[in-house]
């Protein structure tokens, strides 16, 4: 059999940290037991971090606790809250999460007494991670290109078990690019290959070995040791080669298999756990930043840091790295409207999402349509505040979302020179929309009416979903917010579909008139609020075709 990290059974593994808070605040927190599955599963769903919709509870619920056993999170016994489990919930940055997920994967090991493997030995077993990281050094040691594709994963890497054949592993995956580049049809070459080790393997398909692929990456990629470029291929993160070259300058040892439980749920110790080493990753992170332009404070003498210090800093100039990389994805924004547009068009069509084909998950639209809009906000490429303050949902390291936005604040804020967008966005529709959506939205461009008037800007409020319920629009339309005070405040928001939206941006974009965006918006939103007068349904109707007029005009 294949191996696999985890279970595949949790799609999104980037909310695993989400779904350990709500299970260690809830009453299942020590049991989280078979007859508390649905219970569980429910939570999680009202909660946000799953969707249940197309799943048994059950089967949810269980999946979620082999995952959180099998990583060490959670005792397996007593399904509490390990060690770095609570470092987990504690965390507060992307840096510190990975952190967590580093030290369980460095210990993770298979076979074992709480991840078993048909195939294996569990007086010898191996570390997923630790070979994907040899093979990679290895690669770049031979001059080859330094990564892994999907179909070396599945059809090469999880058919093998030891930590002793990583030569003969590289020499397979050499052998495999070789004949690939001397291939006509690629994708045939791919597929011949995969469906041959399945063959060998005899008990998966190759569609099984694929899938196996993916989730590896998945969770390899939670580590933040790698970077993903272009489609399912592992690198080395350019910040992180210093703390790979720690990790691998030390001989793999396992352990033993009655202490293994304990080490996971304690988490591997890390290199950064060392001054020394901590001080050459934070040198090398503070290097990186200089060349890439960035304004960073001299370091101290990091000598006289303690560890403790040692690591806040490090996360601090990781940060800093974080937001140089996602100012330079936001800068990018403008070079893939195409892209932007094939995800607007998508969201339009509700009954694909998730389906084989479709470019968003299943499960995931509500988190998709934030993450599309921001990125269409960012292709304006004029926000006077920075891509992350523009948004309030979650992203990874590739920029991808983790999550929507949680309750309490608008989804998006888009600020520009002399106005501001307050974004709020939603598939909910019919008389849903209006209950789940009337009154935060306009609690929410309140709150920002407050914050911006101050400073001379005007304050827009942007409702955007597939369907304008007339309840939703004439709750828009009245316009009226009231102050703890009784104070009145107007608050002017704008309801539209996604499809005017789409057109707009395709049009703006397609007639090379990205710069004058901002402009052509506002022009446009100062037209739709002076129709607000006319009953809802006409209103609806008039901002359409006003739409539809400016589309043209373009």
């Amino acid at each position: 059999m294949p191996w696999l990290i985890a279970d595949n059974g949790v799609r999104n593994p980037k909310r695993l940290k989400d779904g350990l808070e709500v299970l260690v605040n809830s009453q299942f927190h020590g049991d989280f037991s078979k007859h508390n599955e649905e219970g569980m599963a429910l939570l999680l769903d009202h909660k946000g971090v799953i969707s249940i919709q197309t799943n048994s509870d059950n089967t949810v619920a269980r999946k979620w606790r082999v995952n959180l056993i099998r990583l060490g999170f959670i005792d397996p016994d007593t399904h509490i809250v390990t060690e770095n489990g609570r470092r987990l919930i504690n965390s507060s940055s992307l840096p510190e999460q990975e952190e967590c997920f580093l030290r369980a994967l460095l210990v993770h090991q298979l076979p074992s007494s709480i991840h078993p493997l048909p195939d294996g030995d569990i007086d010898q077993p191996f570390n997923p991670l630790r070979i994907v990281l040899e093979v990679i050094s290895e690669l770049k040691k031979r001059g080859e290109t330094a990564s892994i594709t999907k179909n070396e994963m599945a059809s090469i890497i999880i058919v093998h078990y030891s930590m002793d054949n990583i030569t003969q592993l590289v020499d397979e995956i050499v052998s495999y690019r070789n004949k690939r580049n001397k291939s006509n049809n690629k994708k045939k070459f791919d597929r011949e290959y995969r469906e041959r080790a399945a063959s060998f393997e005899g008990r998966v398909n190759a569609s099984s070995l694929n899938s196996y692929a993916d989730v590896n990456m998945r969770y390899l990629k939670l580590t933040g040791l790698f970077v993903e470029e272009g489609i399912s291929k592992l690198s080395i993160a350019e910040h992180k080669e210093t703390i790979v070259s720690q990790i691998l300058s030390t001989e793999y040892q396992s352990v033993q298999a009655n202490k293994y439980p304990s080490t996971i749920a304690k988490g591997a110790s890390l290199p950064t756990d060392n001054e020394n080493e901590a001080i050459k990753v934070i040198k090398s992170l503070y290097q990186l930043l200089l060349q890439n332009g960035e304004d960073v404070k001299p370091l101290p003498n990091l000598f006289e840091l303690s560890v403790q210090d040692l690591s806040q800093l490090r996360i601090k100039l990781e940060n800093q790295w974080i937001n140089t990389l996602e100012k330079k994805y936001a800068e990018d924004q403008v070079n893939q409207w195409k892209d932007i547009l094939d995800y607007m068009k998508e969201l339009q069509k509700p009954s694909r999402i998730g389906k084989r084909g479709s470019l968003i998950p299943s499960g995931e639209g509500p988190a998709y349509l934030e993450w599309t809009i921001w990125r269409a906000f960012l292709a304006i490429n004029s926000l006077q505040n920075y891509p992350w303050e523009a948004r309030k949902f979650t992203v990874d390291r590739s920029f991808k979302p983790v999550r929507h936005a949680a309750g309490g604040d608008a989804d998006m804020i888009f600020e520009f020179e002399d106005f501001v967008f307050v974004v709020e966005v939603t598939l909910t529709s019919s008389s849903r929309q209006e209950a789940a959506e009337g009154e935060p939205v306009r609690r929410h461009v309140a709150k920002y009416v407050d914050d911006y008037e101050l400073k001379g800007k005007r304050v827009y409020g942007l409702f955007i979903a597939n369907n304008i319920n007339t309840n939703t629009a004439e709750t828009f339309r009245i316009g009226v917010w009231y102050r703890n005070d009784d104070s009145q405040l107007s608050v002017q928001i704008v309801p539209i579909t996604l499809k005017d939206f789409s057109n707009l941006f395709e049009k703006i974009f397609s007639a090379h008139k990205g710069k004058e965006a901002r402009f052509i918006l506002k022009q446009l939103f100062n037209d739709l609020l002076s129709f607000s007068n006319h009953r809802a349904p006409d209103w609806k109707k008039h901002m359409s075709n006003e739409i539809q007029r400016k589309i043209r005009a373009i």
